[in-house]
């Protein structure tokens, strides 16, 4: 974990260098400071926060794409159901005709 948190603080502040530049730190120093922050309590609540930000991020795509799923079915069985009903009103006239004979 620490290894891939450190690439993440790391890619962060490769991004954003002329800002640290601007505030005085290093690349090397924004890390450390950054794993720092992530022992403590608050760093360690905010990584959690952010995990799950993502987690439900993930969820709420993953349910989208079922909504939409499930919206294409739909509109299959509708598709379906008017066949259906169009061959069933034929059947029905065609029954008509019959007992008319």
């Amino acid at each position: 974990m620490n290894s891939k948190l450190e690439e993440k603080f790391r890619q962060f502040a490769e991004a954003q260098q002329e800002t640290l530049k601007e505030s005085g730190l290093t690349v090397e120093d924004f890390i450390k400071d950054a794993m720092m922050w992530a022992e403590s309590e608050e760093g360690k609540l905010e990584l959690n926060k952010m995990v799950l930000m993502d987690d439900i991020k993930e969820i709420e795509s993953e349910i989208n794409e079922i909504k939409s799923e499930i919206a294409e079915k739909n509109s299959q069985i509708n598709e379906l159901n008017n066949k259906i009903s169009k061959k069933q009103k034929a059947i029905d006239e065609i029954d008509v005709e019959i007992k008319n004979l």
